[in-house]
């Protein structure tokens, strides 16, 4: 699968619009919060709060989903737990979505997002009765993964924040 164009059909096979492809950056932290077996609330409120993230150059990151790409992402990645198939196949698509980016500053804008978001959810259970800030075994392996999978180390901010949880 490659290109711009079989994204829009495998997500209208999804029952999504083109115009989600946005749902596609919830992906990772979907992943890590149900690294575990189960997504807590914590992790579900970090996730909820990541559809807009403001970065340090003052740019902005919003994510954007029409009611049926909502509806997909709360029925079948968050209040149930996803399918490994479907979850592969969400991760094979998000990549294809930041090779599509064209703008390298995008793309590792991206990449960032992705990365930073990845490791609040993972740390919003972590640690000794979530006091503790650190990231547990489970969602390590899950981040390690989705770094290799998405090139996340091509972005330099993101490389740092991998770098501050050993990675």
């Amino acid at each position: 699968m490659t290109g711009r164009a079989s994204l829009d059909v495998e997500l209208e096979a999804l029952g999504l619009q083109p115009g989600d492809k946005s749902i596609l950056l919830f992906v990772p932290m979907v992943t890590i919060a149900w690294a575990d077996g189960k997504a807590d609330m914590e992790e579900l409120q970090k996730i909820a709060k990541s559809q807009r993230k403001v970065w340090d150059q003052g740019v902005t990151c919003k994510v954007s989903l029409s009611s049926r790409g909502k509806a997909f992402l709360r029925n079948h990645l968050l209040h149930t737990r996803p399918e490994a198939e479907k979850m592969d196949l969400l991760v094979d698509l998000l990549l294809v979505y930041l090779d599509s980016v064209t703008a390298r500053n995008e793309s590792d804008r991206l990449r960032d997002y992705i990365t930073s978001t990845c490791i609040e959810v993972a740390r919003a259970s972590g640690g000794l009765l979530g006091l503790l800030d650190r990231v547990g075994k489970p969602e390590r392996k899950r981040i390690e993964e989705l770094m290799r999978r998405l090139n996340l180390r091509d972005s330099k901010i993101a490389r740092e924040q991998l770098r501050e949880i050993g990675l």
